[in-house]
């Protein structure tokens, strides 16, 4: 299976379940940090993330339950900081049937600069803490990291495990890293990586060596070009074959009007022509955020979709859904894939889920609607997530700026359009109201927790002005 960024890579049991692994140039910050996050597993299991804060908007627990899944275990990850806003600690703890108790914990100390000095890692064995590893870190006075080092603990003494040496050019920029490991308490040189870069700092070329006989000796090379604007334009890869570069692929990029990166196409070398490969795009809202990512192949002189990603954000612009998943003989199909999901938030704060899909929940917020492109144009409402569920699962509906102008249904703005979303038994008798009363445009995300209901066939019902969509879903315990 072909692609440039995502792959997958795991076949287990009767079913499929596929990796694909994040697609990290796709998506702007989202503007705050989430609540709490509902992530499905590429075992269809629900993973709920609730998140606290302290007063300066940093994260200061991530407690992780997991439903549906008896053997699973709930976690918790508890962050503390020093005056500087420097994170010092990071315990993560597991809960069992005495409460939460001690995993693995992180401990972090700082330069005048704030510059991590060193980092200690260590596992709690026997009722007490053992120091597994250290990495220390050294920087040359512009602040850059020359030197990572890793050892870990053993025979009470500190042992070598590896170090990067980083070097700058004149500019500032990286010029090249080297790594050196550990090898029967010898230092051996392992790889080698080495940048040539424009006074911009864009990489004109990346070159990887090897340390087989006491030398180095080059793998590959990636030889980049760039537009009148600055921005990527094309990457040439290569093998070394012991006296040449034999050209392997070549992709190039396209861009809309803003810049935003829309196209990237891959050709491999084959009989000393360019032949199409695989093809990436980057569908934008009007808000110019990412809606949808995905690959296709090459197959039969034709682009087919194989797999990518889906997003939807909030009125101010936050990331409340992500969905990886791949087309097979045209269909869409997201269960049973395990994929590195991201939701970032700043440089400094960024959330990572396995697994299928995720939903955020975001503070309440309140935005005058002067961006109207951003609020959905169509009444819609989703199938509910997961399906079957035990014991909950979220239901999607968007309210539009203006209802369709269909026969029977009304026209013109909706603000302040009375909803009712309510959920009944197979027999027609109401169970639960969720909604009932006016809401502005938007999208909204309603959790359902049916834990009270037994096993069975519900119908769920959104009702908004003329509007109005009935859908089934399927309880499960």
């Amino acid at each position: 299976m072909k692609s440039l960024s995502i792959y997958f890579i795991i076949t287990l049991f009767t079913l499929t379940f596929m990796s694909l692994p994040a697609q990290y140039n796709r998506l702007e910050e989202s503007s705050t940090p989430p609540d709490n996050v509902i992530a499905i597993r590429w075992d269809g299991e629900e993973e709920k993330h609730i998140y606290t804060y302290n007063s300066n908007g940093s994260l200061t627990e991530d407690k992780m339950i997991v439903t549906g899944n008896e053997n699973s275990s709930n976690w918790r990850i508890i962050y503390e900081y020093d005056e500087n806003y420097n994170k010092t600690l990071e315990l993560t703890q597991k809960q069992d049937s005495s409460g939460w108790v001690n995993y693995e914990k992180d401990e972090y100390e700082y330069d005048a600069n704030n510059n991590e000095l060193v980092k200690f890692s260590h596992r709690w064995k026997d009722s007490t803490w053992v120091i597994q590893f250290r990495k220390t870190f050294e920087y040359n006075s512009d602040g850059k990291p020359i030197i990572e080092l890793r050892e870990y603990w053993h025979l009470d003494q500190w042992n070598f495990d590896y170090q990067i040496n980083s070097e700058y050019d004149e500019n500032g920029y990286l010029s090249s890293q080297t790594e050196i490991v550990g090898s029967y308490e010898e230092l051996v040189n392992y790889d080698r990586v080495t940048f040539v870069n424009d006074s911009e700092g864009n990489v004109l070329e990346q070159i990887e060596y090897y340390y087989p006989d006491d030398s180095w000796e080059p793998i590959s090379r990636y030889l980049n070009s760039y537009n009148q604007d600055g921005l990527l334009d094309t990457t040439i890869f290569s093998f070394w074959e012991e006296t040449f570069w034999d050209l392997i692929s070549r992709t190039t990029y396209s861009y809309n009007s803003e810049g935003q990166k829309k196209e990237a196409i891959e050709q491999d070398f084959w009989d000393s022509v360019w032949v199409n490969w695989a093809r990436e795009n980057w569908i934008y809202n009007r808000s110019g955020k990412v809606e949808e990512y995905f690959v296709s192949d090459w197959i039969s002189d034709t682009w087919e979709k194989d797999e990518g990603y889906i997003y939807e954000y909030d009125v101010e612009g936050n990331n409340t859904f992500q969905q990886a998943g791949v087309w097979e003989n045209g269909a869409y199909r997201s269960e049973g894939i395990l994929a590195v999901l991201s939701l970032k938030i700043s440089d400094d704060l960024e959330f990572i889920y396995y697994g299928s899909s995720f939903t955020a929940f975001f503070p309440t917020t309140t935005t005058a609607l002067n961006e109207l492109d951003i609020l959905p144009a169509n009444f819609k409402m989703e199938q509910n997530y997961p399906n079957p569920f035990n014991p909950s699962t979220t239901i999607k509906y968007n309210i539009p700026v203006v209802a369709l102008s269909l026969p029977g249904r009304q026209t013109g703005p909706v603000e302040g359009q009375h909803v009712q979303l309510k959920i009944y038994d197979i027999l027609g008798n109401e169970v639960a109201t969720l909604v009932d009363e006016a809401q502005a445009p938007g999208n909204y995300l309603i959790e359902f927790d049916a834990s009270r209901l037994s096993s069975g066939v519900y119908i769920y019902s959104l009702v908004a002005g003329n509007f109005s969509s009935v859908k089934k879903m399927t309880l499960i315990k």
